[in-house]
């Protein structure tokens, strides 16, 4: 995937979900956590976490 401006790798089952729910036509943006927090930062996590119900809400 294509995420921040870089080429990026993503498990298996992410990218299964991202190829099924792509536009053939035009790009699109999704924010998916796994990929969009740093997961080696526990204050970023802890912090995002607190956002995610504002996010998918």
């Amino acid at each position: 995937i294509y995420l921040f401006g870089h080429d990026t790798t993503v498990r298996r089952n992410l990218s299964a979900a991202l190829y099924a729910l792509r536009d053939k036509k035009e790009a699109r943006i999704l924010w998916i956590d796994a990929p969009c927090i740093n997961q080696n930062d526990d204050e970023e996590k802890v912090s995002q976490v607190m956002l995610m119900e504002k996010i998918y809400d």
